[in-house]
């Protein structure tokens, strides 16, 4: 499946570059390998979510020591708390926003 010709023909085409079967709407998979491909990708972020987590929390701890912004890493102003203003800013977008309000 390396050729990327035949899978520039079949994305034209609009054919699975897996199989040849006519592929999904805005995808350039069938429905089977579409769904396939969903489920190793989601198995592989559940395994190696907890490492992940665990190195941002690393990696926040670290930034904290160094009296650096724990998001970006840019060193704090004093009394700026533990995000600089720019990731507060963020920060405040994402935490408002997730409820739906």
């Amino acid at each position: 499946m390396g050729d990327m010709a035949y899978k520039a023909r079949h994305k034209a085409q609009g054919l699975c570059l897996s199989c040849s079967r006519p592929s999904m709407e805005r995808a350039d998979l069938c429905a089977v390998h579409y769904w396939s491909k969903l489920m190793k990708d989601r198995c592989y972020h559940e395994a190696n979510r907890s490492k992940r987590n665990k190195a941002v929390r690393d990696r926040h701890k670290l930034y904290a020591e160094q009296g650096k912004c724990r998001d970006c890493g840019v060193d704090l102003i004093e009394g700026e708390g533990t995000r600089c203003t720019n990731c507060q800013d963020n920060h405040n977008i994402h935490t408002y926003t997730k409820g739906g309000l």
